[in-house]
Formats: structure tokens, C-alpha cells, sequence
């Protein structure tokens, strides 16, 4: 104390307020980040490593539940392999199979999903019985699925795309550009971003990249898989050493990131030697990486023939067994009729720009080009036949099997919660998308990733949020169907608007939408974008509203809940 009365009021105040600067060192730096890391951010965050489908789903759920979210992507873009996605998303139950007439089910989708995989799991039964919820979702979001097609291995038509772009570039955009509108608030966005290091400190999760540290009780990790991973600890070199010299179609980002890191806190792995070559990746498009011909082709009628002109598979049987009779052959070429690629034409226009797939105005010369004798070459004109005339122009390439997925992975449970290797939950820990196994079993189904990315996204974000908030949520997934509104549509009933303005709570919430009145009492809490949003605008005119944030797409799945017009319409 005397010495403390000798000093001056400078040092006097520096000695009082150095225990608030070591309070603020401690709070800001942690024992696994290093003495100069910088820890980001100062608030609780959910944080999402990786920026495909499965990580933007993550991120845009927990943000519609109201915490804040970093987004940490290696990359200098978001979107991953996903934006190279093209053959499309499954759902049973929507709009577009209803349209077509499709009798499909949840059992069906199920069935067929277990028969590809060789074992039946809740994860499977998790994912086809939320397929028609993820759809719903999309649409509320303004993805334009337009498109309803048959891929292999499915009993039915169920895998619905975009018409004139490539399914998962869209998916990407629109999520990114609803993700981008909370930039900035609640959301901060790390690109050039490599999460180096995850470690536990006491009840915390320390996830280390160069340029920062992040702490926090929520992780989800949606990294994606390890198809192209020939680093040092290369995990297709640990599990499939067979295929490290046969090219992939994954971009050179896909190298397991995340499986090291979960593996690092002791996180089971399951199927990991379960990596699927897809049966059409055009020849001569990269010394590494192929350009995959995307099953949709297969779907709209192309052929796989091989150097004799003849067909030697079912073009929609699973990939697995597509493949295994492609490695039968010499050579194998990808022929479609020019007439059958209405339902494909992006895709098309795209191959031929790249050069991987040829236009020939007549059966004899893609004859010519794949140096058959003659058009008349035992078995190749009856292929030919089976859409319609000899006269018909082609559109052909050559493929090959590549390896294009990994069905192994982290082991999760059907909360989306990593399982350590004696399947008990990693506390605060969890992870989406192709980083995870146990679900596609030893052969995924087309249509199924993009569907795992958006069903176990959703899931993982609830739970993350659940953990970070420390409190459980209203599950986003149970859609109340039409039938239980409280009135039935009636086009001559006419309702005044100071009617429809005493309709404002959540148990009897009204709007209006291009002068037709919508009770959503039921539809409240499916709202994707929260009820609190749709409450607010409850008793009101909501057209501008709808337009600004809404494809018109997204008026058929609530086109149920119309009771009647507005007097003056």
C-alpha cells in the first residue's frame, strides 16, 4: 500500500486496469490457440466448415433460428462439389410427382434406397421420409425444380432439376444469395480459409485456421469427401489404395478434411472403403479430373455402347453395376439422340462446348466416328432404333468409370451428432453431406446426395443451434398437410379486407396474396423463414412481400390454404 501511494496517477490508474487487459487477454485467447491467434468472433457462433449444399443448408437454418453463424470455406468460393451436381434431388410426395401422375411412396423410396445401399438403417428411413419437406423447402426458397426424371436404381421417377442449368449450381446460388443478405450481422464469411486443427478445450470446441481461431460449443462439419485426396495422409491410400491412379471427378478440394479432423477427437468411422466409381466420365477431358457425364443423360434415353456397337448393360441399373459391366469393355461410347435431349439441352450445349461430346447428323457418321464397319454392324442399327429412324442425328462421346463419391465418412446419428468409436455423441460436434457414413451403405443411389446434403443440413442446423443455445427447438419437418385447414376453397367466396385484418394470431392467421385469402393457421410453424415472420405479416396484403422473396413456384405447395377472394377481385 505504500508503494502505491508513492506513484503517479498514470501508473496508479495502469495498475488498476491491469486486471481488466488480462481478463480480456484470457477471454480472447485460449490454451490450444497460441499466444498470438486471434479468436473470432467475441460472440456465441454455430460454426460451419465447408460451403456445399450440406454447409450452406447448415448456415442458412441456423440463421433462420435467430444465432450467428461463421462460415469457414477453403476455398476462394463457396459451393464445393455441389455446384457440379447436375442429374438432380430426390423427393416423394411433391408437386411434380403429383403433376405426372407418379404413385409413388416413402416405403418405395426406402426400398429402393436400402436394396443400392445392402443394409437398412434409420438414417435411410430419416432421409426418404423427409425428401418431400426438403423439396418444399427448396421451393419456398426459389428453387425453380421444374424438372421430374427417372435415374438408375429408382422404382420411380423422383429426382427433380432445374430445366435449363445445372441442378446444383442453382441450389448454390440461391442459398448463397439468402445466406448473403445476413452478411455482415449475423453471419461472418471466411474464404481462403483451411480449418488446420480442432481441438477440445474443457466444454469448447477450438477450430484453428491460419489467419484465425474460432471457440465455441457448436461445430458442424460439411466438408465433404476424400475422392481426390493423394496427399500425404491420403485417405483413399489408407482404404482404397487400388484407386489412387484412377481419375476422379471431384475438384482437387475433396481431400477428407473433415474426416481427419472428427478422426483427431476420436470420432468413429464407418464404410470407408466404400468409395463409388460413376460409370460415365468422359474421356480426354483432364490428365486428373473428368468431366462427369451426369446420369440424367441416361435418364432422358442415352445409350452406352461399346466398340462393337452394341448395348451390353441396362443404362439405369444402380452405378455400381453399370460400372462393373463398364470395365468389361475396351471402349465405351455414350450415344443420345439429338430428338431425346429436349429435357437436357444445358447439359448437352455444355459437353459439346468442352468438347467432350460430338454432334453427328447421321446414324452413319457416328458410324464413321466410332469406326464401325457400317451402319448395318449387327446389333448397332437395332440400337439405333430404339428411338425411332436410321436418319436421326446424334450426340456421342467417349466415357469411362471415375471415382466420384464417398460413401464412408464420419458415423453420425440421426440428429446429424458425430459418434466417437464407441458410439457414444462427441458433445458439440456434428456433421452433414458426403464427410459422413453409414447412410449410402456400399452404393449411393443418384439424386440421394444432393437430398442428404438439404434433409441432414436442416437437421444438423437445429441441432447445433439446440446445443449453442442450450435449449431444444421445434423441429422444422412436420408439415401440416392441406386438409387440415380450417376452410375449403370456395373461387366465388369473397372476403372483405377488415375481415381478413382480424385474422392475426397464430392460431388463426390469415393473408392475402394476389387478391386470393390464405389461411395459414397451419402453416405457421413449417415456414421455413420462421413464424415469427409470417405472424408479422398476418392480417395483410403480403404480395409485394411474397414477390420479393418467393419464385411462383412456391404458390403450389400453398396453394391448399386458399379459402376464398377478396371483394374486390
Amino acid at each position: 500500500f505504500f508503494f502505491f501511494s508513492q506513484m503517479s496517477p498514470l501508473v496508479k490508474a495502469l495498475c488498476l486496469l491491469l486486471p481488466f487487459f488480462l481478463l480480456l487477454n484470457w477471454q480472447w485467447h485460449s490454451p490450444c490457440c497460441g499466444s498470438f491467434a486471434r479468436v473470432h468472433p467475441p460472440v456465441s457462433s454455430v460454426v460451419v466448415v465447408g460451403s456445399g449444399l450440406a454447409g450452406l443448408t447448415v448456415a442458412l437454418t441456423a440463421l433462420q433460428l435467430g444465432v450467428h453463424v461463421v462460415l469457414l470455406e477453403k476455398n476462394p468460393h463457396l459451393g464445393g462439389n455441389s455446384a457440379k451436381a447436375a442429374s438432380g434431388i430426390n423427393g416423394v410426395g411433391t408437386h411434380l410427382q403429383s403433376i405426372a401422375n407418379v404413385t409413388d411412396s416413402v416405403k418405395s423410396f426406402a426400398a429402393d434406397t436400402s436394396l443400392s445401399a445392402g443394409v437398412q438403417s434409420d438414417l435411410i428411413d430419416v432421409l426418404t421420409s423427409r425428401s418431400s419437406q426438403a423439396i418444399r423447402w427448396l421451393l419456398h426458397l426459389g428453387v425453380p425444380l421444374t424438372e421430374l426424371s427417372l435415374l438408375g436404381g429408382h422404382t420411380h421417377p423422383r429426382t427433380h432439376r432445374t430445366h435449363d442449368a445445372a441442378v446444383g449450381r442453382v441450389l448454390v446460388n440461391v442459398l448463397t444469395k439468402h445466406l448473403l443478405q445476413f452478411n455482415g450481422s449475423a453471419l461472418t464469411i471466411h474464404t481462403h480459409c483451411p480449418v488446420v486443427g480442432l481441438d477440445r478445450v474443457a466444454s469448447q470446441l477450438c477450430v484453428r485456421c491460419p489467419k484465425l481461431t474460432v471457440v465455441t460449443t457448436s461445430v458442424v462439419l460439411a466438408t465433404g469427401g476424400y475422392a481426390a485426396d493423394s496427399t500425404h495422409t491420403s485417405l483413399l491410400k489408407e482404404f482404397r489404395p487400388d484407386l489412387l491412379s484412377t481419375p476422379t471427378t471431384n475438384g482437387a478440394w475433396a481431400t477428407g478434411d473433415g474426416v481427419k479432423l472428427a478422426r483427431g477427437l476420436g470420432a468413429g468411422l464407418v464404410d470407408m472403403a466404400y468409395v463409388q466409381e460413376h460409370p460415365t466420365a468422359f474421356v480426354g477431358t483432364g490428365p486428373g479430373s473428368r468431366l462427369l457425364a451426369a446420369e440424367a443423360l441416361r435418364g432422358a434415353g442415352a445409350l452406352l455402347l461399346n466398340a462393337h456397337g452394341h448395348r451390353f448393360v441396362n443404362e439405369l441399373w444402380r452405378r455400381d453395376a453399370v460400372t462393373a459391366q463398364m470395365h468389361l469393355q475396351a471402349k465405351v461410347f455414350l450415344v443420345i439422340a439429338e430428338q431425346s435431349t429436349h429435357e437436357v439441352t444445358h447439359l448437352v450445349d455444355h459437353y459439346v462446348q468442352r468438347g467432350a461430346m460430338h454432334f453427328f447428323p447421321t446414324a452413319l457418321s457416328l458410324a464413321n466416328w466410332m469406326a464401325l464397319p457400317s451402319v448395318a454392324q449387327p446389333g448397332f442399327h437395332q440400337n439405333l432404333t430404339h428411338w425411332t429412324h436410321e436418319a436421326d442425328a446424334f450426340f456421342a462421346g467417349v466415357v469411362t468409370p471415375a471415382v466420384h463419391y464417398c460413401m464412408g465418412g464420419v458415423a453420425i446419428s440421426t440428429t446429424a451428432q458425430v459418434m466417437d468409436t464407441q458410439a457414444l455423441p462427441i458433445p458439440g460436434l456434428y456433421a452433414v453431406g458426403e464427410v459422413t457414413g453409414g447412410l449410402h451403405g456400399r452404393n449411393r443411389l443418384g439424386g440421394n446426395s444432393l437430398l442428404e446434403s438439404v434433409v441432414f443440413g436442416r437437421i444438423g442446423g437445429v441441432s447445433a443451434t439446440e446445443t449453442l443455445l442450450n435449449k431444444a427447438l421445434l423441429p422444422p419437418w412436420t408439415f401440416i398437410p392441406p386438409t387440415r385447414r380450417s376452410h375449403m376453397y370456395t373461387p366465388s367466396r369473397r372476403f372483405q379486407m377488415a375481415e381478413v385484418r382480424q385474422h392475426t394470431t397464430r392460431t388463426d392467421c390469415w393473408v392475402v396474396l394476389d387478391g386470393v385469402v390464405y389461411d395459414l393457421t397451419h402453416f405457421v410453424e413449417e415456414h421455413p423463414g420462421g413464424d415469427a415472420l409470417i405472424l408479422h405479416h398476418a392480417g395483410k396484403d403480403v404480395t409485394s412481400v411474397f414477390r420479393r422473396m418467393h419464385s411462383v413456384e412456391m404458390l403450389a405447395e400453398v396453394r391448399g390454404y386458399r379459402i376464398g377472394r377478396l371483394a374486390r377481385f
